[in-house]
């Protein structure tokens, strides 16, 4: 986290990347599997919404009452917004990306892991 702070945003932005590439990478192979019962959920419509988005989570994967509401309550608990007082390089807002990803950093994301960010 001191080296994301330290650096430029640019160069940060493209470490942080670097460090989740385990995470894109089990994204990417889940988007190929395209199977139905698999649920994509834009992270803009999840702010604001979490307790219903992780409620609306159980009720698809056919969880019963009582562990939609925990995913509910767990979802907001854990959300992007009641993070976001931690020090952190981005702030959790939606589409905030879109200020800081320049083209060398569009770049650089679209060349490690094509197709994955879809509008």
């Amino acid at each position: 986290m001191d080296y994301l702070n330290q650096t430029n945003i640019e160069d940060g932005l493209i470490a942080e990347i670097k460090l989740r590439k385990k995470t894109y990478d089990t994204i990417t192979s889940w988007m190929r599997l395209n199977d139905p019962r698999m649920r994509i959920i834009r992270y803009e419509d999840v702010l604001g919404h979490e307790r219903k988005t992780f409620r609306n989570l159980g009720k698809h994967y056919e969880l019963g009452k009582v562990r939609q509401e925990i995913m509910g309550h767990y979802g907001f608990k854990h959300s992007a917004i009641n993070l976001s007082t931690k020090k952190h390089i981005r702030d959790p807002s939606p589409r905030q990306w879109q200020k800081f990803f320049t083209p060398a950093v569009e770049r650089f994301f679209e060349d490690s892991y094509p197709g994955l960010v879809q509008e």
